[in-house]
């Protein structure tokens, strides 16, 4: 970890232990993965959390839509770290978690796994900077904040940051701050500073804290910002009196 302005970042989270797995004989007919009344609208959806794998072994496929086996599994009761869900659209508008991610192109289906108590959620990979609160802020090793580091981070100090974690309830929780060093959003607070948004090739639309869409800003337009904030699942610019740009519509620049 290092202070202030220092570009990130790691790599994706994989299993809780060696990413590495034995390959063994897959068997397709010991999984009921048959789908039932599915639309062409197969997504996945970056997440993260931990899934327990059943209590027999569990067959890898290559794809979210489970179609190709891996032929590798995982044992039975084993723990893993997943980065994205695979959802099923099906035509009546329902929508099931159908698989989870737990390693480069592979992936876990749902039916032979249950997910932990840990919180799941998203991330949103944005490179700003937080203030530690009085206190200070214990650094942990895991993004559900279960191991500490040992490490505080002293009151009054400043972090880039280039990832913030999101629970399910669309709260910010966690920011990482290095390679695998996080901290509780609850001990910082985001730094305040001048810019200049630039809107990206296509306009944008702006909207206030009430989430209520606002003015729309043409592609390319430059606006003066003061403030950046946490709302509504982003992170927004704020480029009037209760109006604000999402920070992913364009691209920012700290006045100097």
């Amino acid at each position: 970890m290092k202070k202030s302005l220092i570009v990130l970042f790691s790599a994706a989270l994989l299993g809780l232990g060696a990413a590495t797995f034995s390959a063994q004989p897959a068997v397709a007919a010991t999984y009921n993965v048959t789908r039932t009344n599915p639309t062409d609208n197969d997504i996945s959806h970056s997440d993260f959390g931990v899934v327990t794998v059943g209590p027999r072994a569990a067959m890898l496929y290559t794809d979210h839509q489970l179609t190709k086996a891996a032929n590798r599994t995982l044992p039975a009761g084993s723990e893993w770290r997943y980065t994205v869900r695979g959802i099923q659209n099906y035509s009546d508008g329902s929508t099931k978690v159908w698989s989870y991610r737990v390693g480069t192109n592979l992936w876990l289906p749902a039916s032979e796994s249950s997910v932990l108590s840990y919180q799941p959620g998203f991330s949103i990979y944005h490179h700003d900077i937080v203030q530690v609160l009085k206190g200070g802020a214990p650094v942990y090793s895991d993004i559900a904040l279960q191991h500490t580091t040992g490490r505080k981070l002293p009151a009054g100090s400043r972090w880039q940051f280039g990832r913030a974690l999101i629970n399910d309830g669309g709260q910010l929780y966690v920011y990482q701050v290095g390679g695998n060093e996080f901290v509780a959003a609850s001990n910082t607070t985001l730094v305040q500073r001048r810019g200049i948004f630039t809107v990206g090739h296509a306009s944008a639309f702006t909207i206030n804290s009430g989430r209520v869409v606002g003015r729309q800003l043409a592609g390319g337009s430059r606006w003066q910002t003061n403030r950046i904030v946490y709302m509504h699942g982003g992170f927004y610019y704020q480029v009037a009196t209760d109006l604000y740009i999402g920070a992913i519509a364009g691209t920012w620049t700290p006045s100097k």
